[in-house]
């Protein structure tokens, strides 16, 4: 039996909010959702079968802080990186690769929306052994997840917590420049609405990896990230009842969820197959960032050095 209604919690209180936050009413909402399905239907590129369902198109003008337009390019940009990168996407289906990666370490969303309305995704490597082809490997299960977010889920914004306590130097060079610049232009792409970053037991070496962050995300974004160095800093921005029990939180443990949405995207397993053709039928454009100055950010990929 499926546990998605547990794993992401919202209410309809929840919802209005959220819609009020965009000072909208409900009847707006689904006006503006009518007329991107209606551009949906009218675009060759977009297939018809399987189709954008009725909760995608609300999660990107939700994403897209209600712009239509933005919501448009964010839809054509989440098909055409499917296309584009279809080596990667056509592995999203519960089976061998899926099965691999997903002991690469944790990720999970929380089941709260924090007080913010930001769902919140934590994220911990635990890839030791560095048994990951490349830094793609370690977003698999992230992915999967958000397939089944944009299918169902309803949020203001996303916010993250990444926990480093077990990433090492074997696991940062796994970015390589060309990791990097799919996890861009996926970022960019799907105009994925990101409140902060927070950043737990930072390595030793976090000098060199806070470089490469710096590189490869878009300033606006870097400049979301907080570091805490203890749990009660953390605890100072997300309240304990929204977090696992491993940073002092009264949620389930990582294990627990991760065990949860292992079973969830296993349990979906024909959707996930039938969303391997959710692509556009042909790239258009592909966005050509400058590999030299972090892909149009402050960094540089070139003169990143790991000792």
């Amino acid at each position: 039996m499926s546990q998605l209604s547990y794993l992401m919690q919202v209410t309809e209180e929840q919802k209005e909010k959220v819609l009020r936050e965009h000072n909208l009413t409900q009847k707006e909402f689904e006006e503006s959702v009518e007329v991107l399905k209606t551009w949906i239907k009218q675009n060759e590129n977009i297939p018809k079968e399987p189709a954008v369902t009725d909760n995608q198109v609300k999660m990107a003008l939700l994403n897209s802080k209600m712009s239509i337009e933005r919501a448009k390019k964010a839809i054509e940009g989440y098909l055409t990186c499917k296309t584009l990168y279809f080596d990667f996407f056509q592995h999203m289906v519960p089976e061998e690769k899926f099965q691999k990666t997903v002991k690469l370490g944790k990720s999970i969303i929380m089941p709260k929306l924090l007080p913010n309305l930001s769902r919140l995704h934590i994220a911990k490597i635990q890839d030791t052994q560095a048994e990951a082809e490349n830094g793609m490997d370690y977003y698999f299960t992230a992915m999967m997840i958000a397939e089944l977010r944009m299918l169902n889920d309803f949020f203001l914004s996303s916010s993250i917590l990444a926990d480093l306590e077990a990433f090492g130097l074997k696991n940062l060079i796994k970015f390589t420049p060309t990791v990097n610049y799919k996890l861009v232009h996926l970022l960019t792409s799907l105009s994925l609405r990101i409140d902060t970053i927070h950043i737990i037991n930072v390595p030793p070496f976090w000098d060199k990896a806070n470089m490469l962050i710096k590189a490869i995300l878009p300033t606006k974004v870097y400049e979301k990230i907080k570091v805490h160095y203890s749990l009660d800093e953390l605890h100072e921005h997300i309240p304990k009842e929204y977090l696992p029990s491993d940073y002092g939180g009264t949620e389930k443990s990582l294990e627990e969820l991760q065990e949860m949405w292992t079973r969830e995207i296993e349990l979906h397993a024909d959707v996930f197959r039938q969303l391997i053709n959710l692509r556009a039928k042909e790239v258009l454009k592909v966005p050509q960032f400058t590999m030299d100055v972090g892909m149009g950010t402050d960094g540089s990929f070139k003169k990143l050095e790991i000792d």
